[in-house]
């Protein structure tokens, strides 16, 4: 009777483990999607003002926040959107080399043969069956190395595909001309791409462009070239398995922002407000081909910087599971509604259920839930990012005038020093002897 009473009980616990352990694994498991919608030079009043109803429609059952983008204002006064692409990628504060070239299809034409050519040339490495590749890599990588500790561009992306998952990037910022030569801007391939510079899935091309002639440089985002393969990318890393990231970017934004000082005040206003109502046509599709356990995330990655003072922040909205109504923070800043750039990947790879690498800095945000309407959530946010403004613009003067008076102070005290040193005499004099001499 003993040993059968043994055996049921080490069966018992048998069926037990076998019935726990799984269930644990598959918890264990990454999963989940997280689409990214950057949303540079975008304020709260563009949100709140009537040109962007789909966006403010989200932020009504989602989470908000401010986003402050100073991490890569310590290489740059004024960081382009691949710069900050690549401090988000890193999850660190990251040096950049303007002179980085693009991110281009694999089979796009380039140079002698095709950008993947291109690509294996400048790093020995065959991109394989990668979609997109980044031909700054080399270049950024230099810099980083260079103008930072321990930085690593495109941490995101390679946990993402160290996971098992997949990474995927939609948009096209080109436009204009910087030294004379034509400016190419695909920050949402810098983003989304893994440490070797590949991108999975996703179209940063020429073809989600369309010509207008009262856009700026002519061109804008063609937002059904964009829902297009906006879809292609869910279906694509749906089938590819894992944990996703998809990088939507609105590409008009950055235009407007770019071509503002060659164009008078009315119409630089003009083709700002239609650059937030194409990130709002953005925002819309995004949602509409959300996974209904995915994660949106508008970022709003850049804010026009005064000639005077510090860059604002700007808006973070976070809707889906987790994220209640509420207001967004984080242990970085430690401060209701403020994240920082470096806690967008910290973000996401907490929610796709991915360990965060040593590499990236920031910190995952969280929602503190609040019952109070949008309008109100929003003055907190705007009243803190006003404040921090206001703090910041007088904070160079108050520390360079703290030290300016300390070290006359100093100099004043070793100019008495000798004097003191001839009327003092036997340890004093010695004293005042060694004080002068420091």
């Amino acid at each position: 009777m003993r040993r059968s009473g043994r055996w049921c009980v080490l069966a018992l616990l048998a069926v037990t483990l076998l019935a726990v352990l799984p269930a644990s694994a598959a918890e264990s498991t990454p999963s989940g999607t997280v689409v990214v919608v950057l949303a540079p030079y975008v304020t709260w009043m563009d949100v709140m003002g009537g040109s962007m109803p789909a966006t403010r429609s989200l932020a009504e059952s989602s989470a908000v926040g401010n986003l402050n983008v100073r991490s890569s204002m310590r290489f740059a006064s004024d960081p382009t959107q691949s710069h900050v692409a690549v401090t988000m990628s890193a999850g660190s504060p990251s040096a950049f080399d303007p002179k980085a070239p693009a991110a281009y299809e694999t089979d796009q034409r380039f140079e002698s043969g095709t950008a993947g050519d291109a690509y294996m040339r400048a790093t020995g490495n065959d991109p394989g069956s990668a979609s997109i590749v980044y031909l700054g890599l080399a270049r950024t990588v230099k810099a980083a190395k260079e103008g930072t500790f321990e930085t690593t561009p495109g941490a995101l992306g390679e946990a993402v595909v160290d996971a098992g998952g997949s990474t995927a990037a939609v948009g096209n910022s080109d436009g204009g001309y910087r030294s004379g030569e034509e400016y190419l801007s695909r920050p949402a391939a810098i983003l989304a791409m893994d440490a070797s510079g590949l991108v999975q899935y996703g179209d940063v091309s020429t073809a989600l462009l369309v010509e207008h002639t009262d856009a700026p440089y002519g061109v804008a985002t063609d937002t059904s070239a964009l829902r297009a393969a906006y879809g292609a990318a869910i279906r694509d890393t749906a089938a590819h398995g894992g944990p996703a990231v998809i990088v939507l970017d609105a590409g008009d934004p950055e235009r407007a922002f770019n071509s503002a000082q060659d164009s008078s005040p009315d119409a630089a206003e003009a083709h700002r407000i239609a650059a937030a109502q194409t990130v709002d046509r953005v925002v819309e599709l995004a949602l509409e081909g959300l996974p209904a356990d995915g994660i949106l995330m508008v970022v709003s990655t850049g804010q026009v910087k005064p000639v005077f003072g510090p860059s604002g922040f700007g808006p973070i909205v976070i809707h889906g599971p987790g994220f209640q109504v509420g207001t967004l923070s984080s242990a970085s800043t430690h401060r209701a509604g403020l994240m920082t750039d470096l806690d967008v990947s910290a973000t996401i790879l907490e929610v796709l259920g991915i360990g965060r690498p040593v590499e990236i800095l920031g910190n995952p945000a969280s929602a503190s839930p609040s019952v109070t309407s949008l309008e109100a959530r929003i003055g907190q946010l705007t009243e803190l990012r006003a404040t921090a403004v206001a703090v910041d613009t007088v904070r160079p003067f108050v520390q360079n005038s703290y030290i300016t008076i300390t070290v006359l102070v100093l100099l004043a005290c070793a100019a008495l020093l000798a004097p003191m040193q001839r009327g003092f005499s036997g340890w004093g004099s010695r004293v005042a002897g060694l004080f002068g001499r420091v």
